[in-house]
């Protein structure tokens, strides 16, 4: 019985693994290459148009960029102290970790075509209304308290947290750039070039000369193909072990969990399986390697499709890390709307695709 049951197991593991192959050689080099170009100055430079095209914008530019909902907040951060509006980061910050290319061809492999189509359009709707949302109680003066927790006159502490924050993630040395002291030179003291702003330095009698020199131009970006290389390995890697544990747990669903307990839950017979799929989803999911097998196993157990898509709208956006990180930055006000367009949005587009499927 053991042995029948661990055949079963690994034989489902490696048939989903390899149907997944594919997919995964697709999608992740090219996630890859889109973290390593600039992607935040193009994001920044499309949200300065006018406030109904930057809410589009926004939404589309999320929808196909490759920020989970972790690595999504220090930008947010930084458009946010940069004075950008809050409807299209609103928009940006809940479409950005709930679609994205890898997720949705992921979804088409693991979910079927259908749902995975209407993942990528309950996410437009749902960022595009939370996006109008916050627009429209901004304009109202719903956030007069202001939207960052340390909104001050002086947001330079902050604002320099963030870009350090943002230069560790994308593995860049933070450049020193010290302040220039004019004053007299300390007797003996040589000074290079002249007349120059020198630098007072922590030992008496030494300075250090300060060259203004004009900036080059920037660069053309070019894709590193060796740091292409390495990343695309490193997240294969990472892939493939979360995929063969995402399996694993998708085949015991399959073998151990009762058909008439997940039917009773979230089947057609609860009718408020929708608005607990989309509650769970809050503490219960964590990345789309484990969350995707284990909606598959669930949907061939009797789970609806509505309640399935509540789940995958609800949860990229409301992971514990998440959800620990807009408190921390965000007044209340800025955190309710987001949870409650989140959560608001999952449940009434998951009933609606349910209630289209019925049609």
């Amino acid at each position: 019985m053991l042995i029948d049951h661990l055949t079963q197991i690994i034989t489902f593991v490696l048939q989903n693994f390899l149907k997944m192959l594919p997919y995964l050689a697709l999608t992740i080099p090219l996630a890859v290459a889109l973290r390593m170009t600039d992607g935040s100055r193009l994001i920044r430079r499309a949200f300065v148009a006018q406030p109904l095209v930057a809410i589009l914008l926004a939404t589309l530019v999320g929808a196909f960029s490759p920020f989970c909902s972790c690595t999504v907040i220090p930008l947010i951060t930084s458009l946010l102290i940069a004075g950008v509006p809050l409807g299209p980061v609103m928009a940006f910050w809940i479409a950005s970790p709930t679609m994205d290319p890898e997720i949705l061809l992921l979804s088409a492999g693991m979910l079927g075509t259908d749902l995975a189509l209407a993942r990528l359009v309950a996410t437009l709707l749902l960022s595009l209304g939370a996006g109008l949302a916050a627009h429209l109680l901004e304009q109202r003066g719903f956030f007069k308290a202001g939207i960052l927790q340390e909104q001050r006159q002086n947001v330079r502490p902050l604002g320099q947290r963030v870009a350090a924050l943002v230069r560790r993630l994308r593995h860049l040395p933070a450049p020193v750039v010290p302040a220039p002291v004019f004053q007299p030179a300390p007797a003996g003291a040589f000074i290079a070039l002249g007349a120059i702003p020198v630098v007072a330095a922590p030992a008496a009698g030494k300075v250090t000369p300060l060259v203004n020199v004009t900036a080059a131009p920037p660069a053309t970006p070019r894709l590193d193909w060796p740091r292409l290389r390495r990343e695309t390995f490193s997240a294969v890697r990472l892939v493939v072990k979360f995929m063969l544990i995402a399996f694993l747990l998708e085949a015991l669903i399959m073998l151990y969990v009762p058909q008439a307990a997940i039917v009773s839950l979230l089947g057609q017979g609860n009718p408020s399986a929708i608005l607990f799929a989309a509650l769970v989803g809050v503490p219960v999911y964590t990345t789309n390697l484990t969350a995707l097998p284990l909606m598959g196993g669930l949907l061939q157990q009797g789970m609806l499709p509505g309640a399935a898509l509540a789940f995958l709208l609800a949860g990229p956006a409301t992971t514990i890390p998440a959800m620990s990180a807009v408190y921390g930055i965000a007044r209340p006000r800025v955190f309710a709307v987001y949870l409650v367009s989140i959560l608001g949005g999952a449940i009434l587009l998951g009933y609606a695709y349910q209630l289209l499927l019925s049609l």
